[in-house]
């Protein structure tokens, strides 16, 4: 039933009811490619994998179905909430909640809530002050390794629920990140400031603002990462600044919080970033041009993905290319895909998901045959999205 929901041909005339069987339609040409077919197997393949036995397989195609944006799939990911990974079961109840259904913010908001009732309490923080500076999760005294470790696994699992309920917002939301600003755990009391910066408690912003001015490069970093967090447009003198930090990762950081900006006048400091030394630098700020819209942001990318010098950097400015409508060059997006290297996929398909030809199709189509498992599920759920509208066609 899920792959008729997705896939059922369009009827014949519009103003006649769906039917609940399809009508036969004619097989396709001999020269013309099945693409109901091919987003009928792919979305087949999703569903086989939400019961794969690799937790990181079963956490794709959780994520997947949220994206995708069909109700059809409720109940499958109302059953992957039951999951022994609490990853998993995070991304299904951030799935069921963009799909509009409040079983999944219960689920998260329960997920914040476990933490570990013997855990060492902490003495109430200032509101944000530990919000640019992360560390290990606080654990009690008296027990040993293996109950250490479990413990800083929960813990980031409920920081990564926090940071949902950050994007989520509402009064729902910050009443539950009320409750863990005073959390044992320095991560989770971390995770909350940002979160509550994010939806725009001013307290919890000047902190992250400041912390740009540290002298430990760590916590510069870990604040401009914040401010890259939060999606807000503050700290741009500050961030200017630190663009030119001698550290590499303060310029990472720096240029992604950067692309907050809607402002063209903040490309004059990324620019700089698209002619650092540093590759990880250079391909960042790349990627931050691509989120700023006007002609002179796609000047950038252009000249960027021109300069085959680094292939890292041209798939980033391919893809801000593509995500706004402008036609690429495909030839290096399919050398990402043919390479057997998970993390390079995932960008090309990231690449192909914006790419409004048939092209995108044939392209994806193979790395559902073969490669790991992982990048299988993202490009089929990339297929499944371009093909599920309009009986399959792209």
């Amino acid at each position: 039933m899920l792959l008729f929901f997705f896939f059922a041909p369009a009827t014949a005339h519009a103003a006649e009811p769906p039917a609940l069987v399809a009508a036969p339609q004619a097989a396709p040409q001999a020269d013309q490619p099945d693409y109901a077919k091919a987003g009928r197997s792919a979305l087949k393949f999703l569903v086989e994998n939400c019961g794969s036995p690799d937790s990181e397989v079963r956490l794709e195609a959780a994520k997947a179905f949220g994206e995708l944006g069909n109700k059809s799939a409720l109940r499958l990911l109302t059953r992957m909430l039951k999951d022994k990974n609490l990853y998993v079961r995070l991304e299904a109840a951030n799935s069921l909640q963009l799909l509009g259904d409040s079983r999944g913010f219960k689920e998260i908001a329960s997920l914040v809530q476990s933490s570990t009732p013997t855990a060492k309490p902490a003495a109430p923080a200032k509101a944000g002050a530990r919000a640019a500076h992360t560390s290990t999760a606080a654990v009690s005294v008296g027990w040993g390794p293996a109950e250490e470790l479990a413990a800083i696994k929960r813990n980031k699992v409920r920081a990564a629920a926090v940071e949902r309920l950050g994007v989520i917002g509402g009064v729902e939301a910050v009443e539950v990140l009320e409750k863990t600003l005073n959390d044992p755990s320095d991560v989770v009391r971390d995770a909350t400031a940002i979160a509550l910066a994010r939806l725009g408690f001013e307290e919890f912003v000047a902190p992250l603002v400041a912390a740009l001015k540290a002298k430990d490069p760590a916590v510069r970093a870990a604040g401009a990462k914040a401010l890259w967090q939060t999606g807000l447009t503050v700290g741009l003198e500050e961030l200017r600044a630190v663009s030119e930090d001698e550290s590499p990762e303060v310029r990472v950081e720096a240029m992604r919080a950067l692309g907050n900006f809607p402002d063209p006048m903040v490309l004059e400091y990324l620019g700089k970033g698209v002619r650092d030394a540093n590759i990880k630098v250079r391909a960042t700020a790349v990627e931050a041009v691509g989120r700023i819209p006007g002609p002179r942001s796609t000047q950038i990318l252009r000249a960027a993905m021109d300069d085959k010098t680094y292939p890292a950097v041209s798939l980033r400015a391919i893809e801000g290319l593509a995500r706004r409508g402008e036609t690429v060059d495909l030839k290096l997006v399919q050398d990402a895909m043919e390479q057997n290297v998970p993390e390079v996929q995932f960008e090309a398909i990231e690449i192909l998901k914006s790419v409004k030809t048939a092209d995108a199709i044939r392209l994806l189509q193979p790395a559902l045959e073969q490669g790991e498992p992982r990048v299988k599920v993202r490009a089929a759920a990339a297929l499944v999205k371009k093909l599920q509208f309009q009986g399959g066609r792209p």
